[in-house]
C-alpha cells in the first residue's frame, strides 16, 4: 500500500484567499448600495441585467463541462507528482471561477441598486464552501483512496 502525502496549507491558503476577496466583494457592494453609491445613472446596465444572468448560467454551464473533462483527465494521469501539479491547476482554476461569479454579481448590484444581487453573491460564496480542501475531497477527485494530509 503507497500512501501519497498533499500539502493541505497550500490548498487551504488558497481557498482561504479566495474566500477572503469574495468576502470583501460582498461587503464593499453591500457598503456602496446601502451609502447610495450606485452606478445606475451612468451605464443603463439594469436593462441588460437579464442577459447577464443568462450569460453567466451559459457560462456557468461551459465551465462545468470543461472542469468534467479535465477532472477526468487529471484523473487518467499515472505519475501522482504530475497528476498533483495539475490538480492545482484545476484548483485554482475552479476558485478563480467562484472569484469572477461573485464578482459580476456584486458588479450587477451596484449597476442596478438591487440588494437581490448581493444574495447571489452570497449564493456563490456558500457554493464554493464545499471545495475546502479535506481529505474526502482530495480522494474522490484525484481518485486515490491512500491520500493524507501532511
Amino acid at each position: 500500500m503507497n500512501l501519497y502525502p498533499i500539502q493541505k496549507n497550500k490548498y487551504s491558503t488558497i481557498f482561504f484567499q479566495s474566500l477572503a476577496v469574495k468576502a470583501i466583494f460582498v461587503l464593499v457592494s453591500y457598503l456602496l448600495l446601502k451609502n447610495g453609491l450606485v452606478f445606475i445613472d451612468t451605464i443603463p446596465v439594469s436593462k441588460f441585467t437579464l442577459h447577464i444572468l443568462f450569460g453567466m448560467i451559459a457560462l456557468a454551464w461551459i465551465h462545468t463541462s470543461y472542469q468534467k473533462k479535465q477532472l477526468s483527465k487529471i484523473q487518467s494521469i499515472e505519475d501522482f507528482d504530475v497528476r498533483m501539479s495539475e490538480y492545482e491547476k484545476f484548483y485554482k482554476f475552479r476558485l478563480i471561477w467562484f472569484l469572477f461569479s461573485c464578482f459580476i454579481s456584486c458588479s450587477i448590484a451596484l449597476f442596478t441598486a438591487r440588494y437581490l444581487f448581493i444574495g447571489y453573491a452570497i449564493i456563490d460564496i456558500m457554493i464554493s464552501l464545499p471545495f475546502y480542501p479535506n481529505l474526502p475531497l482530495f480522494k474522490k477527485e484525484l481518485n486515490n483512496s491512500e491520500i493524507l494530509f501532511c
